[in-house]
C-alpha cells in the first residue's frame, strides 16, 4: 500500500485499493481464528465479520473499476467500513473493550500524524529561508502542535485517564477527524512555505483543519464525560469565531492565518489554565 501510494495520486489505484481489499481479508481471517480459538467468547452472529468481509471484496472490485465507478463502489466500501461496528447480531448486546489499550494505540497513532505532518513541513522548510521570511508561520505551527498535544494528551492524562467511551463510534470518528484535519494543516504550511506567501486556498486548508481538530476533539471529550460549562464555551466559542473568520471575506489570507491560529492557542491556554484549577 505505502509503495502504490503515489500511483493513487496520478490515477492509477489497481495495486493500493487492491491491496486494501486483501489487507481488510486477512483482519477477517484473523478474527475468525480469535472466534475458534477462544470458541466462549463468540459472538451468536457475524455481523461484525460480515460487514468487514464485503467491505474488503468492495475495496478490491473498486480497483479494477474505471471512474467514476471507481468512486461510487469506493464510497460504498468505505459507509460499510464506517457503519458495521453500528449493526448488532442477535446477543451481541455488549462490545469487549480494552480501554486502556484502545487509548495508547489512538494516542500512538496521533503522535505518528503529528509527527509526519512537522517533518514534512520541516522538510520544506529547509530548502526555504522561512525563519526570515515567514517567522510567524514557524513559530505559529510550533504552538498549535503543541496546543494540540495539550488538548488530547493532557486532558485524557488528567481527567479520563481509562475511562470507557459513552459512544464508542463517536468516540473514533472524533479521532478519525483529527486525524485527517491535521493533514489538512500541514498540506497548507507546506505550501505556504514552499511558496512563501499566504494564498487564499493554503490558509483555508490550515483554517479548515484547524476547525476539524477542534470539533474532533470536542466529539471525543464530549464521549468520555460530561464537559464543564466553561469548556463547553470555549470550544464552541473558538468553532465559531473560526468559522467566522474563514467565511469571512474582509480579512487579508495573511489575516486568516493568523486569527485561526490564535484562537487555537487561545483556547489551548484556557484550557490549561482549566485543568490547572482542577
Amino acid at each position: 500500500m505505502s509503495i502504490a501510494m503515489a500511483d493513487v495520486f496520478l490515477g492509477n489505484y489497481l495495486v493500493y485499493f487492491s491491496a486494501l481489499g486483501c489487507v481488510r481479508l486477512i483482519q477477517v481471517a484473523l478474527l475468525f481464528r480469535l472466534y475458534a480459538l477462544d470458541p466462549q467468547h463468540a459472538p451468536k452472529t457475524y455481523n461484525i465479520a460480515t460487514g468487514i468481509a464485503i467491505a474488503s471484496g468492495l475495496w478490491i472490485v473498486s480497483s479494477f473499476l474505471p471512474p467514476p465507478y471507481h468512486f461510487v463502489v469506493a464510497l460504498a466500501a468505505l459507509a460499510l467500513d464506517m457503519l458495521t461496528p453500528l449493526t448488532k447480531g442477535k446477543g451481541n448486546t455488549v462490545r469487549l473493550l480494552n480501554v486502556h489499550h484502545l487509548q495508547e494505540r489512538l494516542g500512538l497513532f496521533l503522535m505518528l500524524v503529528l509527527g509526519e505532518s512537522m517533518l514534512v513541513v520541516a522538510l520544506v522548510s529547509t530548502s526555504a529561508s522561512t525563519l526570515t521570511s515567514l517567522p510567524q508561520a514557524v513559530f505559529l505551527g510550533l504552538l498549535i502542535t503543541i496546543v494540540v498535544w495539550w488538548l488530547y494528551f493532557d486532558y485524557l492524562e488528567r481527567c479520563v485517564h481509562g475511562e470507557r467511551p459513552r459512544h464508542l463510534f463517536w468516540y473514533l470518528q472524533g479521532h478519525c477527524l483529527v486525524f485527517l484535519s491535521l493533514i489538512f494543516v500541514a498540506a497548507g504550511y507546506k505550501n505556504i512555505i514552499a511558496d512563501g506567501t499566504y494564498t487564499v486556498f493554503d490558509t483555508a486548508l490550515i483554517a479548515g483543519g484547524l476547525f476539524g481538530v477542534i470539533a474532533g476533539l470536542l466529539a471525543v471529550r464530549i464521549t468520555l464525560s460530561p464537559l464543564p460549562r466553561v469548556m463547553v464555551v470555549a470550544f464552541i466559542g473558538a468553532l465559531f469565531l473560526i468559522g467566522i473568520i474563514t467565511i469571512s471575506n474582509i480579512f487579508t489570507p495573511y489575516a486568516v492565518f493568523n486569527l485561526t491560529g490564535g484562537t487555537v492557542i487561545a483556547l489551548g491556554l484556557i484550557d490549561r489554565l482549566f485543568l490547572r484549577k482542577h
